[in-house]
């Protein structure tokens, strides 16, 4: 029997482009009155993008919509993932996108008894509950448990990871599930357990490896929040989840951590990871960053306790955000430097290489020089030797409004489009921002603008030149996908499916959802569908009359 294979064949960007240039307006998610925030976006392999964000009138629900790759809605209304209850404040979440077109979202709820507990979503493109109404409780009995996290494997499996927070005041641990495709829990109901003997740990951050398995940064805490005395460590483990190294790998144990402070890496796919962060480790009320690396054999290659990314005095250093390694093997990072008065910030680079030398002065290279419209940095992608960076500038004579903006550094540091891009300036407090990786040289920034009495979500795309809405840079062709024997593809130019070893007499036969027939013909090399309206196809591949594919789309 063919397996269904489902494929999203978006719009024509050059004709139907969705995405606004306009940074003062920029594409509307969801504009239901009420609050609508901490948005999240996930890149498909197709190239569309789930977006998810907490938000609703009564309650707080949790939302989900599905966008093509050029800012095409496909449903009509936000999805309703779950309406459970939910309390009048929210944790983080994660929304990460599987192998096969899914969406995942894993947060926490009050639906319990008003304790927060996590549970696991899977919704497919058309909206399906793929793992139930009420998705997979993962809940732990007499804890709370806050900002789950989620990768997927190669083999399509999930793991779920997230710490407790005991009622008791026990040790916190760290639960992780493997959740199948179908939901099936590898581990059982309890999941498998990590935890130490005089520390709690918690907050883990996972990565998927190459060969099935995750790793996960955390902290090991000790003491009493806020005087809370933090450690950043990180275990790999196999796709079952046992550990590969003898022992977890110590990323910092200098100290001087806030207590609000997440963990921040970026991944080298083969079990490794590159770690920044910000601490105070002589206690003189100044932190300093600083970036470690951990091989995939668990061995910090840097510096104990991490490289400081500059030796200037006087300034405090915030905000370190990692951008990657580029086509020499050097890593990028990029962080803030604020007066002592804390008034003023400028924008910093600096490169690593492989060894753990930096590359840049010993201070650092100003990408952005110091002034009173402090900025701060959120998010960095690395495109071959090209770093894309993603800050928040505030505008003149105000500490609220915002507008977000990406600069393009090359290998040097220096600004690829000459002048930072406005992603957007509207007069608005804004917040809560995410982005995604680049795809056919398009990324997707997503955030909360605040309206005052209500809030909404929003998002806008840029490409590789800087352009917003569309550019010359996107490809003619769409993707390509091969299903079983015979490869389909989408030419957004000419909305068209393609098709590669067709034989003479071959039908192309399309369905709506209602099982209606709305298109048969020769199959050809190409089938123009740009007469279809906009909507979800089933599509069947004939020859002699018998079946040799089935697929399914999204117009």
């Amino acid at each position: 029997m063919k397996k269904l294979f489902v494929l999203l064949f978006l719009l024509s960007q050059m004709a139907q482009a969705q995405w606004v240039d306009d940074p003062a307006v920029n594409t509307l998610v969801n504009a239901n009155f009420g609050s609508h925030y901490v948005p999240k976006i996930a890149l498909n392999q197709d190239g569309s993008y789930y977006i998810s964000w907490w938000g609703g009138t009564s309650n707080i629900n949790m939302n989900l919509a599905l966008f093509s790759h050029d800012g095409f809605r496909f449903w009509d209304q936000a999805l309703v993932v779950s309406s459970h209850p939910q309390n009048t404040w929210v944790d983080d979440y994660n929304l990460v996108a599987d192998h096969e077109g899914n969406a995942v979202l894993v947060f926490s709820d009050v639906r319990n008894g008003g304790v927060k507990n996590t549970v696991a979503y899977k919704i497919d493109a058309e909206g399906n509950q793929l793992w139930g109404e009420d998705g997979i409780s993962l809940a732990v009995a007499g804890s709370s448990e806050f900002n789950p996290t989620a990768v997927v494997n190669e083999d399509n499996d999930v793991f779920v990871l997230f710490s407790t927070n005991y009622d008791n005041g026990d040790l916190n641990k760290i639960y992780v599930h493997k959740i199948e495709a179908d939901g099936t829990l590898s581990w059982g109901a309890n999941g498998k357990i990590f935890s130490g003997f005089s520390s709690s740990w918690v907050l883990p951050y996972p990565m998927a490896n190459s060969d099935g398995g995750f790793s996960f940064g955390f902290y090991k805490e000790t003491g009493t929040f806020p005087a809370t005395v933090r450690k950043i460590a990180m275990i790999r483990c196999d796709s079952e989840g046992n550990e590969l190294w003898d022992t977890e790998a110590n990323v910092t144990n200098a100290g001087g951590i806030s207590a609000w402070d997440d963990i921040v890496l970026k991944a080298d796919g083969q079990g490794g990871a590159y770690f920044v962060w910000n601490d105070d480790r002589y206690f003189d009320n100044v932190a300093e960053s600083y970036a470690q690396y951990i091989n995939p054999d668990g061995v910090a290659q840097w510096t104990e306790n991490g490289v400081v990314l500059s030796d200037e005095p006087g300034y405090f250093q915030f905000y370190a955000v990692p951008g990657g390694v580029n086509s020499s093997g050097e890593f990028t990072v990029l962080w803030n430097k604020v007066n002592s008065n804390q008034n003023m910030a400028s924008l910093m680079y600096q490169r690593i290489s492989s060894d753990g030398q930096r590359l840049e002065s010993a201070n650092g290279k100003t990408i952005l020089p110091l002034t009173d419209r402090m900025q701060n940095g959120l998010h960095a992608e690395q495109v071959g030797d090209t770093t894309f960076f993603l800050y928040r500038y505030f505008l003149p004579s105000s500490t609220f409004y915002t507008s977000f903006n990406m600069i393009a550094l090359d290998a040097s540091g220096d600004n690829v489009w000459g002048e930072p891009v406005e992603m957007t300036n509207s007069q608005i407090e804004r917040n809560h921002s995410d982005m995604c990786a680049f795809y056919e040289n398009q990324a997707v920034v997503v955030w909360t603008d605040d309206t005052g009495n209500s809030s909404r979500t929003m998002g806008q795309n840029i490409f590789i030149d800087g352009a917003l809405g569309s550019s010359p840079v996107g490809l003619d062709e769409h993707f390509s996908k091969k299903a079983d024997q015979h490869f389909i593809s989408y030419r957004q130019i000419e909305e068209s499916l393609q098709f590669q070893d067709i034989q003479q007499g071959d039908e192309i036969v399309l369905y709506n959802l209602q099982a209606q027939e709305v298109l048969r013909q020769a199959a050809g090399e190409k089938v123009v569908i740009s007469a279809l309206k906009h909507a979800c196809y089933i599509g069947r591949l004939l020859r002699n009359g018998k079946q040799l594919e089935s697929f399914k789309f999204l117009k």
